[in-house]
């Protein structure tokens, strides 16, 4: 067994699941920060955030509006849905369509 074999059968399979293992622990020690942003949002999004008056909080410590977030999230998934949709798939598939297949009649 080579240096090459040993490489793709364990070692960078060892190396892919520490990176995973990583992103979990961290996502998990920073739970209850991104439960506690979850709740925020939602919470602005029914209506129950008390707003405090313009000049109460400096501009950079203002959030911007949930709604403008689930807008902008939106717009990005229909031009990523379009772009796969109308500029690569199609590309993709055009090879695809002069061969015959064995499964047509």
């Amino acid at each position: 067994m080579n240096a090459e074999a040993v490489f793709r059968g364990y070692v960078r399979h060892i190396g892919i699941g520490a990176i995973a293992a990583a992103g979990i622990m961290g996502i998990l020690r920073s739970w209850r920060i991104i439960a506690k942003a979850f709740s925020l949002g939602f919470k602005e999004l029914a209506g129950g955030k008390g707003k405090a008056a313009p000049e109460a909080t400096e501009r950079t410590d203002r959030d911007i509006p949930m709604k403008v977030i689930l807008g902008g999230l939106v717009a990005v998934a229909v031009v990523v849905w379009a772009f796969f949709r109308f500029g690569v798939l199609p590309a993709c598939r055009a090879p695809f369509r002069s061969r015959s297949s064995p499964w047509r009649s």
